[in-house]
This record gives C-alpha cells, structure tokens and sequence, in this order.
C-alpha cells in the first residue's frame, strides 16, 4: 500500500503518517494498533528495534 492510502485508512494527514515513516514523530498507541491491523504485523513487529551488534 502506498502512504497515501494508509494514511486515508488511519484517518490522518498524509504529512503526519510521513513523518511516522522519517522517525520524525511516532504515533501514539491506538494508532499504532491501527495500523498494525492495517498492514498484517503485530504491535510488537511494528515496534521492533535493530539490537546493538556490538553488546
């Protein structure tokens, strides 16, 4: 799906989903959950984080 259209989904500003994807802002829980749904990951997939290789 291009942005445009989750963004349309989510019911947010195509401006406020990019900055989502730019690490600029984060959205907030019930959103995230939302769009978990949307794109078939779970909260803790959407969430996850590269670990440190160097630990």
């Amino acid at each position: 799906m291009i942005q445009k259209r989750v963004a349309e989904k989510m019911e947010v500003s195509e401006q406020t989903f990019h900055k989502w994807c730019k690490n600029v802002t984060q959205p907030n829980l019930e959103e995230a959950y939302v769009l978990s749904r949307i794109i078939g990951a779970s909260l803790e997939e959407l969430c996850e984080f590269e670990e440190d290789k160097e630990k």
